[in-house]
């Protein structure tokens, strides 16, 4: 029989079967973080003993074969290859007919349906659960923008969400209706959102940015104030000035940098020219002893060449 048709067949063993036991997933909802691992948990009502029996879990939607129990052992030979290496089969209350797969690494395409299998010689059943799949996203960022009119724009942004993210504003501690939410769905599956609120800057301004992933307890928020009556005639043009203040500052602080380290730069080539130029006036002195060294030699050559034209002449004489 091929690899094929043993698979086939494997799938018609899960049809739900009356029997002496009934099969009972996990108690709890499933929830794993991208990366991680979930625990898929089963076991037998009532009790007994399955060291005997086959235990299969598929992925429902998939049918891929997850891992496969039998004779006492793992019997891994139609595992999919997605999951190859990333599964473990725990059975240290397989006496009492409770065991759980332990799930690695997990995915995004893991999300989803799965079926648990028990199958003993004279009786079969199965349970479905549902395991989600999580990513908890960038913390947020609160953008300001000046509108006119005395008004604020405030936008807050977060990226790297599964799955999708819930958004709410609260403006002075009352849920902000009039929000504009834009939810894009990345490359990678992911999920990115931007929210913005107009908010008014001639009296008190509380505004807060809340998301958070809608399977877990953890919330992210971003926060922006502004007192009651503060500069009431010019709050706006305040906030604006605050804003630009803050780019002056960073460009001042940016320009500051750049002219210390041109002045460090400077200062690194003024030594260098100092000590190049010191290297320079050992070699010209070097140069003006050897000049000197040159001309002595020069004298005392030509003293020789004289007195040798001297004894030259006395002995054409003597001759």
């Amino acid at each position: 029989m091929s690899i094929s048709s043993r698979f086939v067949l494997l799938v018609l063993l899960l049809s739900p079967v009356s029997g002496q036991f009934t099969v009972i997933g996990p108690q709890e909802t499933v929830i794993a973080m991208l990366g991680g691992e979930a625990t898929l948990s089963c076991h037998l009502s009532p009790q007994m003993d399955a060291k005997d029996m086959e235990v299969v879990w598929i992925h429902s939607k998939s049918l891929h074969l997850l891992h496969h129990y039998k004779n006492g052992q793992d019997y891994l030979k139609l595992q999919a290859k997605e999951y190859k290496g990333r599964t473990e089969f725990l059975h240290e209350n397989i006496s009492i007919g409770s065991v759980a797969l332990r799930l690695r690494q997990m995915e995004l395409s893991d999300e989803g349906m799965y079926r648990c299998l028990f199958q003993s010689p004279t009786a079969q059943h199965e349970a479905e659960f549902r395991v989600y799949v999580a990513v908890i996203g960038s913390p947020p960022h609160l953008y300001i923008k000046g509108q006119g009119n005395k008004t604020l724009r405030l936008t807050c942004t977060s990226m790297g969400w599964y799955p999708q993210p819930e958004v709410q504003w609260m403006k002075n501690e009352e849920r902000s209706l009039t929000q504009d939410i834009m939810i894009k769905k990345r490359e990678n599956d992911l999920f990115s959102v931007e929210t913005s609120i107009t908010v008014v800057t001639n009296c008190k301004v509380n505004a807060s940015c809340f998301i958070w992933n809608p399977l877990l307890s953890h919330t992210f928020e971003a926060s922006f104030s502004l007192p009651d009556n503060m500069f009431p005639d010019n709050s706006f043009w305040m906030v604006t000035g605050i804003v630009a203040l803050n780019f002056i500052i960073t460009g001042l602080s940016l320009f500051i940098f750049c002219g210390c380290k041109l002045k460090k730069a400077k200062g690194k080539i003024k030594t260098e020219l100092e000590k190049t130029r010191g290297e320079y006036e050992k070699l010209k002195a070097e140069c003006d002893m050897t000049k000197a060294e040159l001309d002595i030699t020069k004298v005392k050559l030509d003293e020789t060449t004289n007195e040798f034209e001297t004894y030259k002449k006395m002995w054409f004489f003597k001759r």
